[in-house]
């Protein structure tokens, strides 16, 4: 036989990959006994008031801190979740911890402000995101307005038409729909067009690499924004310099770590407690 008819393959060691794959096996082997022992926490990142300086919401955020792997960040094992379809199973804890917190402030009579989550792209293909919401919102005897839904582009255009519908769900039965990452993609104008939002999220990037140019890009959505009676928020503000041209260029909200870090809800409580609060949700501390 000719010897160059056999192919011959090799790989070459590398460390990166052999890590990724540990975290991967990792992620999928104890992320059952992590919800179930409750080490999945939510962190929640203060929103600003641009105008005011008010705190006006939070964002929540997951973290997984395992008894083995010590505090796991978001971007180490959602990916691995996303890649193997079982997000929905950490948005069901998320959503349902965001609304055990809500609950215990309002018993506690603690001021409540809005927190907004994001639903991954797996999370429409495998539940139906409108109906777990609104189980624990039932449950636990709240109101819609107090939750904010994050959906980014790249979801949208996972399946635009099943989407669509449950946006609709979602703003008819009183939730706010959020536009995260604005400006990330190539079509975040035809997004806009085609979908109805409450509120558009500014891409951080922006922020990272702020410069003249991005302020010229920045006020311009915000006056789009404003045009279409959408609401603004701008996400990774660092600096007094950012803040004060978001405030300038009418930016509404504001969220960084400027004003704070994603913190434990224990941390966040002492905020609700010390900071003034926008009272948009008064009605609903009872």
């Amino acid at each position: 036989m000719d010897r160059h008819s056999y192919m011959s393959f090799y790989n070459i060691f590398d460390k990166n990959l052999l890590e990724k794959e540990r975290t991967r096996s990792f992620v999928l082997l104890n992320i059952g006994d992590a919800l179930k022992n409750h080490e999945i926490e939510v962190y929640y990142q203060p929103q600003v008031d641009a105008r005011t300086g008010k705190l006006c919401g939070a964002e929540g955020l997951a973290r997984w801190n395992s008894p083995k792997a010590g505090l796991m960040m978001p971007g180490k094992f959602i990916p691995v979740l996303e890649a193997a379809n079982l997000t929905y199973k950490l948005d069901i804890c998320i959503i349902r911890q965001i609304a055990r917190d809500f609950r215990k402030c309002i018993e506690e009579g603690t001021p409540i402000v809005p927190v907004s989550f994001n639903f991954s792209r797996t999370d429409f293909e495998t539940c139906n995101p409108y109906e777990e919401l609104q189980k624990a919102v039932k449950e636990y005897n709240l109101e819609p307005k107090m939750f904010r839904v994050e959906i980014t582009e790249s979801t949208l255009m996972s399946d635009p038409a099943k989407i669509k519908e449950q946006m609709t769900l979602f703003r008819k039965a009183g939730y706010e729909v959020l536009m995260d990452d604005f400006g990330s993609a190539y079509s975040s104008l035809a997004t806009l067009r085609d979908f109805d939002f409450d509120e558009i999220k500014i891409d951080m990037g922006f922020m990272r690499n702020f410069s003249d140019k991005s302020k010229k890009i920045i006020r311009p959505m915000i006056m789009l924004a404003q045009s279409l009676d959408v609401h603004t928020l701008t996400e990774g503000v660092e600096t007094a310099e950012q803040l004060s041209f978001l405030q300038q260029a009418g930016c509404e909200r504001i969220q960084g770590y400027y004003f704070s870090k994603p913190i434990p809800y224990s941390e966040f409580v002492q905020k609700l407690k010390t900071m003034d609060c926008c009272d948009d949700l008064k009605d609903c501390e009872k």
